[in-house]
């Protein structure tokens, strides 16, 4: 909705591309990995299932992540890593095979044992938004998601 010209010239360094809230074409979302990296910008490009995260690993142009998130736990209480890890650790490895790119667990994420799941699922980090930005305490919120990472090392 906004180009990529615009998002780096007020201060982004990076966008996500096919988040379930405006789905794109594989061939849409490569014209668009393209632009992204011509204005020197990092790109997250949501999967709402492993099939469509294959299909995004085997575009000509790669994102730096692949992030799974069934849309059906998006904004939930209940993280994928809970409802369905198998999709997790089966998009990271069907990636793994396709090319060697991260891959982020997304859709319920909302406390420090949801990180430590999907990292212990082999996810490299999580994508997270309505945890953090609908708290009282954004900060804090982000700060307990963290311990996550604490944990699992």
């Amino acid at each position: 909705w906004v180009s990529a010209q615009t998002v780096r010239a007020n201060g982004a360094e990076g966008t996500i591309l096919n988040h379930a809230e405006h789905k794109i074409s594989l061939q849409q979302l490569e014209e668009c990995l393209t632009i992204a990296k011509e204005n020197g910008l990092m790109t997250v490009v949501c999967a709402d299932s492993v099939n469509e995260a294959k299909a995004i690993a085997r575009l000509g142009v790669s994102p730096e992540f692949i992030a799974i998130e069934p849309p059906e736990l998006i904004g939930g209480k209940v993280s994928v890593s809970e409802a369905k890890p198998e999709v997790v650790s089966a998009a990271v490895d069907e990636i793994r095979k396709i090319k060697n790119m991260p891959v982020l667990c997304g859709a319920g994420v909302n406390n420090a044992g949801d990180v430590t799941k999907a990292l212990e699922l082999g996810a490299s980090g999580v994508l997270v938004s309505s945890a953090v930005v609908t708290s009282k305490d954004p900060k804090a919120a982000l700060l307990g998601l963290l311990r996550g990472i604490e944990t699992f090392k």
